[in-house]
């Protein structure tokens, strides 16, 4: 017997995005999804992992959804006409979010002159991880011709966004700051006087 009436066709959907986001930044990812019967459509869709997930990724449409962890999620989504179902995934990578150090030099290198080595213009990698500068922690390596003691110094080595010091003889110096953010990751700058 022939069937009588129209043959149902299954839905259309493609779930798209980037494949690749730091942690804390935002991503769109897109669900886009179609019936060529013309009938009503609804979506069910998640992503893996999504504790560690922020944002709405459920509807139809551009959804901006952000990681606090890095890894592999895949955003799937399954699209239904009432009788038939299609599905479609994508998979995004991400990648830790690491600070980004920056530092400015003020002041003459001469002995006994005041010199600041400024981190406040470093940032966390992402605004949603900013720096936590009670946890920045400045270091120096004596290259040469210097030794501790001619170094001054009137601000702390941990938990200070500027290094504010001076030498009492002529000598190479290595500078270095760690920042660390508020996900926990650390990154290094280093300035040679």
């Amino acid at each position: 017997p022939t069937p009588s009436g129209p043959v149902n066709t299954k839905p259309n959907i493609t779930v798209t995005g980037p494949s690749r986001v730091t942690m804390g930044n935002d991503a769109t990812v897109n669900i886009a999804g179609s019936d060529p019967d013309g009938d009503p459509i609804s979506f069910s869709s998640f992503i893996s992992n999504s504790y560690n997930v922020n944002g709405s990724f459920n509807q139809e449409g551009d959804s901006i959804v952000w990681f606090s962890a890095p890894g592999t999620y895949t955003a799937r989504s399954i699209v239904s006409d009432g009788n038939l179902t299609a599905e479609d995934s994508h998979t995004i990578t991400v990648d830790p979010v690491y600070p980004i150090p920056k530092l400015m030099k003020t002041g003459k290198e001469k002995v006994n002159k005041r010199i600041i080595i400024d981190a406040s213009g470093s940032t966390g990698g992402s605004s949603r991880y900013p720096i936590d500068w009670s946890r920045t922690e400045w270091t120096m390596n004596l290259i040469s011709g210097i030794v501790q003691t001619d170094i001054k110094t009137k601000s702390s080595l941990i938990g200070s966004k500027q290094l504010d010091i001076a030498f009492i003889q002529q000598g190479v110096v290595e500078v270095k700051v760690k920042v660390i953010n508020t996900a926990g990751y650390s990154s290094t700058a280093q300035i040679t006087l």
